[in-house]
């Protein structure tokens, strides 16, 4: 009884070393899949803990105070702009960009009154500022300098401020997903080569940390790691190739949708999307 005890034992711990090494095996094996596939896996997610690593307090930076906006003066005409702008995703930035790039914020600019086209309103003014590229992770640039295009600026007497937009401060490193508004025409868009940032403040990923980048906006959690962007955009442009009728596609659909639902009357429509096809004016 003694003995048929002692094998029974073996043959059950046997039977638990054979189980478990087969339970290894197969965690292995699922491993080495997901690594092998990972190329082919959507890399829209955080790839870093924000709370981590990070010396720099994001949330200050569309605070700070912008040097090109001067204190008010006697006769001036300040407004402030505080449009509202549909919160965006990760992959959302990556859908609507025409370039991204990283580089330093330069301390030239140029402030512009831009007369919208046909029934946008009166001339607002925009800022012109100049951004040194040291990479680029999507798109082709012409230069290695561009220009790139916010809401508000000075121009005489009328000030505009507008918050929500991205603050770029000479000095400024950062990485930037960009589209290029004369591929759409229409409001307040000009000819020329210039880039506005994808959803305003959403699009501006600021130096903080070793490696690391953020937006300033609560609805992008993503923090880049500047380490494997490069490879993470790779495989993003594939997924995802850049769609230069991204903007003016966005705005067809925005006008019909609007038509279907009776926001908008069809000469209303047939306005709009006529406008698509011309551009604002630089008049100051």
């Amino acid at each position: 009884m003694i003995s048929m005890s002692k094998n029974t034992s073996v043959i059950r711990r046997n039977r638990l070393f054979i189980v478990g090494l087969f339970f290894l095996t197969a965690v292995v094996i699922v491993m080495v899949l997901l690594l092998f596939l990972r190329p082919n896996q959507p890399v829209f997610g955080s790839n870093v803990d924000a709370a981590k690593n990070t010396t720099f307090n994001i949330s200050d930076v569309q605070n700070r105070a912008n040097p090109r906006i001067p204190d008010p003066a006697p006769g001036e005409t300040r407004a402030i702009m505080n449009g509202s702008v549909a919160p965006l995703t990760y992959e959302d930035l990556i859908k609507q960009s025409q370039l991204v790039v990283r580089g330093t914020v330069t301390d030239k600019y140029e402030e512009l009154l831009v007369q919208p086209v046909g029934s946008f309103g009166d001339p607002i003014c925009f800022t012109d500022i100049y951004f040194n590229v040291s990479e680029t992770y999507r798109g082709e640039l012409k230069d290695t300098t561009i220009a790139v295009r916010v809401l508000g600026g000075t121009k005489g007497a009328y000030v505009l401020e507008a918050p929500q937009e991205a603050s770029l401060l000479p000095g400024d490193e950062c990485i930037l997903f960009l589209f290029m508004p004369s591929y759409c025409g229409g409001s307040w868009y000009t000819q020329g080569d210039y880039y506005e940032v994808v959803g305003a403040n959403q699009g501006a990923f600021y130096l903080s940390g070793e490696g690391l980048f953020q937006s300033p906006s609560p609805s992008i959690t993503k923090v880049i790691d500047i380490r494997n962007f490069k490879d993470d955009m790779s495989i993003a442009n594939k997924q995802l190739p850049v769609d230069y009728d991204y903007q003016k596609n966005y705005a067809m659909n925005s006008f019909r949708v609007n038509l279907e639902n009776g926001m908008i009357t069809e000469d209303m429509y047939n306005d709009f999307v006529k406008e698509l096809s011309q551009y604002a004016t630089i008049v100051g």
